[in-house]
C-alpha cells in the first residue's frame, strides 16, 4: 500500500511538473507574440510613412483603390498577376 501512495504521489509530481513547465511555455510564447506584434507594427508604420512621403497617399488608400479595381475588373487583375509571375519567374531563372 505504501508503494501505491509513493507512486501516485511521483505521478502528482510529474503532473505538477509539467503543468508548470506548460504554462512557462505559454507565458514565453505569449511574450514573443507580443514582441514581434509590436516589431511588426513600428515597421508597418515606419513603411506607410515611407509611402505617403513618396506617394502622398497612404498604404490604407491604395489598399481600397486595389480593393476597388478587383472588384471592378477581376479579369484585368488576374491577367496582370500572371504576367507579373512569367517575368519574375523568368528573372529568378538567369
Amino acid at each position: 500500500m505504501a508503494e501505491t501512495s509513493r507512486t501516485s504521489q511521483s505521478y502528482s509530481e510529474a503532473t505538477e511538473g509539467l503543468i508548470h513547465t506548460a504554462r512557462k511555455a505559454v507565458t514565453d510564447l505569449t511574450q514573443k507574440a507580443t514582441d514581434g506584434s509590436a516589431y511588426v507594427q513600428d515597421q508597418l508604420t515606419e513603411v506607410d510613412a515611407a509611402v505617403l512621403d513618396y506617394t502622398g497617399r497612404s498604404l490604407s488608400t491604395w489598399g481600397k483603390d486595389l480593393t476597388a479595381l478587383v472588384r471592378e475588373r477581376p479579369l484585368v487583375v488576374a491577367a496582370l498577376m500572371i504576367g507579373v509571375g512569367l517575368v519574375a519567374a523568368k528573372l529568378m531563372r538567369r
